[in-house]
């Protein structure tokens, strides 16, 4: 991998896990440039099987040789107590592009906890002290964790993932992401049940030790299938990887949007917004020239439709957003809840209901666009002049909930048929007529059952509806003081659409994807 290289309009990108050695090839200055490789440790901030899995993470020691001189200790503590633990890692120099280790710790009592990870490294001639991460300006603030012996709230025949994830198979002059056994851990313990990991294509298409030059036979792909396959076959505790690719496609205006396609095997390019070469921001690909060139079999779905587009990147890379147009019949779902704010999730259910009135049958899903970021979200904030982070894009956090009574088996066929609900906490099983979301009924009288499940982690419901086209169907009066309850009731319903949506005193919330009634 070059340190200096390349154009500077890749630098309008913020990244998740920053790359902090990229330079401009004529004007090689940056505040964040350090002769180190990055180290960084994360850890879910939710972890629900007793199992706390810490990553630690080693990128481009091939350039920057790091030897640790002591164990890795991890110092857990809360109001009432002090734990601690160590770790032998290599007694000899490491000097390899990637290197991680999954460093398991058990035994720790439920509530809220601060992890604090430390070691001694040298580097060169010099030593270091290791404090949760090594990248510069940054906070070396603990990691915070919740421990519960609860699982995730869950409707019966339901499983929960995040639809929108990436790991260090996306890795560029700006950003790079997780192990994939480390995300695939962290996501078990963390309550998960699957991950979709939706790598960018402009990257995946890269030389796997080089990301300024593409590879024409695609050894990251073919890597990249290889390990989830892997990994899904294993034995070890881990979420099961849905693979996927998130390709930049055109958009009815011409600009450049993303596209989150699941169950290929194929590698798609989509280079408009790689800022890989001077203002060559032409994407392969069309929306619906994409949609023609998959099989019947591939899930299509917008990737964070309507978010914030930044200026530079609306000038340098002509990036923009999907619009009603661009929802053609072969775009089954929309990723509404990109790991933001709750703000987020009600604008994207409002435009969402815009696209259901239109007569489009788009399902929900909901993710979080970490890239690995499991704990804290870290990024360029300003290019070549300084890092940030804030807790958002965090993986886990918003989750998309699937109908699939065989399991992982069925998991696929519920996604494809649109049986989802988005949460971050509690879940709903809608069924009209005994069918999911997803399914057409007749409009008429109807049997609803919603199966809903909280718990004293998320809140208590205190709003309830069902929500058919413009009429709203207060449920307030069914609700139940138990954490898990099921609520079933006749109603006329109009012909369009039905869906259900609930909030607790906690904040979290639950929308189902729609039934659609003829």
């Amino acid at each position: 991998m070059c340190m200096i290289n390349s154009s500077p309009i890749e630098l309008v990108f913020t990244a998740l896990y920053p790359e902090i050695h990229y330079r401009f090839r004529y004007f090689p200055f940056s505040l964040y440039f350090r002769r180190q490789p990055e180290i960084i440790t994360d850890v879910p901030r939710r972890i629900e099987n007793s199992v706390i899995p810490v990553t630690l993470l080693i990128k481009d020691s091939h350039l920057f040789p790091v030897k640790f001189l002591s164990d890795i200790k991890i110092t857990l503590n809360n109001q009432k107590s002090e734990i601690h633990k160590s770790f032998a890692f290599d007694d000899d120099w490491i000097n390899e592009l990637w290197r991680h280790k999954v460093l398991i710790i058990k035994g720790i009592p439920e509530g809220e906890w601060q992890l604090t990870i430390a070691a001694e490294y040298q580097c060169g001639k010099k030593i270091f002290r290791l404090l949760n991460h090594n990248l510069p300006g940054l906070k070396k603030a603990p990691l915070k964790i919740y421990m519960t012996d609860k699982s995730l709230p869950r409707p019966e025949g339901y499983l929960i993932g995040d639809m929108h994830c990436h790991s260090l198979f996306t890795s560029d002059q700006v950003e790079f992401g997780a192990p994939l056994e480390s995300l695939a851990v962290s996501a078990k313990s963390a309550g998960l049940d699957f991950a979709a990991v939706t790598d960018h294509t402009y990257d995946m298409d890269d030389h796997p030790d080089n990301f300024l030059k593409n590879d024409p036979v695609r050894r990251k792909w073919k890597s990249f299938l290889k390990k989830v396959n892997e990994i899904n076959n294993s034995k070890d505790d881990s979420a099961y990887l849905l693979p996927g690719q998130e390709v930049t496609v055109r958009n009815s205006k011409n600009r450049n949007v993303h596209l989150l396609l699941l169950g290929s095997d194929n590698l798609f390019p989509g280079t408009g917004d790689s800022a890989e070469k001077w203002f060559r921001t032409n994407s392969e690909y069309s929306i619906s020239q994409l949609a023609d060139t998959v099989s019947n079999d591939c899930m299509l779905a917008a990737a964070h439709p309507w978010a914030e587009t930044p200026l530079l990147e609306w000038l340098l890379v002509r990036r923009g957003r999907w619009s009603e147009a661009d929802f053609i019949p072969s775009i089954k779902a929309a990723q509404i809840v990109n790991g933001g704010s709750l703000d987020e999730v009600w604008i994207g259910v409002e435009r969402w209901r815009r696209l259901l009135a239109s007569g489009r049958r788009i399902a929900l899903w909901a993710g979080n666009d970490s890239h690995g970021n499991f704990n804290r979200f870290r990024q360029v904030g300003m290019p070549m002049l300084r890092l940030r982070e804030s807790g958002y894009h965090l993986m886990g956090i918003h989750r998309t909930g699937i109908f699939s009574p065989p399991g992982i088996s069925g998991l696929s066929d519920g996604i494809r048929s649109g049986m989802t609900y988005i949460s971050n906490g509690p879940g709903i099983g809608l069924t009209i007529n005994e069918l999911p979301p997803g399914s057409s009924v007749p409009a008429g009288e109807c049997k609803i059952t919603l199966d809903t499940a909280s718990s004293p982690e998320f809140g208590k419901i205190i709003d309830y509806r069902l929500i058919n086209n413009n009429d709203i169907h207060d449920l307030k009066s069914f609700i139940k003081k138990e954490s898990r309850f099921q609520i079933k009731l006749n109603r006329d319903l109009k012909p369009g659409y039905a869906f259900a949506q609930c909030r607790t005193d906690k904040g979290a919330y639950c929308v189902t994807s729609a039934v659609f009634l003829l």
